[in-house]
């Protein structure tokens, strides 16, 4: 749309002159306009749904007013991507679940070990300060063994209760590695597919450049025509904005992928 605005305005120029002299008809003139005004209104309009979205933002978030973002270029954001894929690691969430398991597999344990007979040693030693007593060091030792006492199933209880948590929690890391590969796999279809279209997109963007200038260097040396130059403009435009769109939904991927596999923009 800013492509069509700006060259819109110079070709108006170019028009106003050629009808001046007689060489181009001022309908002509007023096609121009009319595509220099449409594309105006586009991008006033695209204006507008931005600032739309960020008081619908602010409120949403609890802002007491509307916050402005810089939006970086698709060249810097690259950048940013590519050091995010660099430092791809593990799932956040996964390593919590796991974290999870291993905690409840220990809790798991203390309640089993309550329940079994614990053998322990003891030794003790003294001294006797007195000159009569031939022996004055003295030592003691024992074994013993503590033997859980009945409590009314209270024990078998507890490590059925630690054991049913640990599976629980080892189920829900088996679902959360089964949605992080799944996402995996859709992202990796994803990413795949968009660089596709953009392969395909930037053919076709070459050709609609191409087509642009033969169609305005034949306008401008008076063999084309008005209607001939406005298509291949509309052409280029819809050309560029598809390839941008597609290019900022293949670093949104890739950002969101690298993000999943635990790599984190410091």
């Amino acid at each position: 749309t800013k492509f069509m605005a700006e060259e819109a305005k110079v070709l108006a120029n170019e028009t106003g002159k050629f009808v001046k002299s007689g060489q181009r008809s001022i309908v002509e003139k007023y096609l121009v306009d009319a595509e220099a005004s449409d594309a105006e209104t586009r991008i006033a309009e695209n204006t507008a749904r931005i600032s739309a979205v960020e008081e619908r933002l602010a409120l949403e978030l609890g802002w007491s007013e509307v916050r402005k973002f810089p939006c970086t270029d698709l060249a810097t954001a690259e950048i940013t991507i590519k050091a995010l894929e660099k430092k791809t690691g593990s799932n956040p969430i996964l390593e919590a679940q796991k974290i999870r398991v291993q905690l409840a597999h220990l809790h798991l344990e203390y309640a089993q070990s309550e329940a079994r007979p614990v053998l322990f040693g003891m030794i003790t030693g003294g001294y006797f300060d007195n000159d009569r007593l031939t022996e004055k060091t003295v030592y003691a030792d024992g074994v013993g063994l503590k033997v859980p006492l009945f409590e009314g199933f209270r024990l078998d209880s507890s490590i059925h209760e630690k054991e049913f948590q640990w599976k629980a929690e080892k189920a829900n890391l088996e679902s959360f590695q089964l949605n992080v590969d799944r996402a995996k796999s859709q992202y990796n279809e994803q990413i795949e597919s968009l660089k596709v279209r953009l392969k395909f997109l930037e053919k076709e963007r070459k050709l609609a450049k191409k087509v642009f200038d033969i169609a305005r260097q034949r306008y401008v040396s008076l063999q084309g025509t008005m209607v001939d130059l406005r298509e291949s403009i509309r052409k280029r435009n819809r050309r560029l904005q598809a390839s941008d769109e597609t290019y900022r939904d293949l670093l949104i991927a890739r950002g969101e992928k690298s993000l999943m596999n635990g790599a984190r923009n410091e």
